[in-house]
């Protein structure tokens, strides 16, 4: 996706915004996810603004995935209690 806005979106497990996505110039934003990534999960992202996204487990910007130039700021997460996280 190029110059999109992914905005108030929810998944019950993973990626919250996108999922196994190539974005640039994006808006990732207000998503909500139960599992890992609020806003992405297994991206790359690139010149994205990624904020105010929450997970219920890690990573309420971005999990796993690359992310090149882009701003993240004002996610959330619930970190479960995994060893090691």
């Amino acid at each position: 996706a190029a110059g999109s806005t992914l905005e108030g979106n929810a998944a019950a497990d993973d990626g919250g915004g996108a999922a196994w996505s190539v974005l640039l110039n994006c808006t990732i934003s207000a998503n909500n996810v139960g599992g890992d990534g609020g806003g992405l999960h297994i991206c790359s992202a690139t010149n994205c603004l990624v904020a105010d996204n929450s997970a219920g487990r890690t990573g309420g910007g971005a999990h796993q995935g690359r992310l090149g130039n882009c701003t993240v700021a004002g996610d959330s997460e619930r970190s479960d209690d995994r060893p090691g996280r």
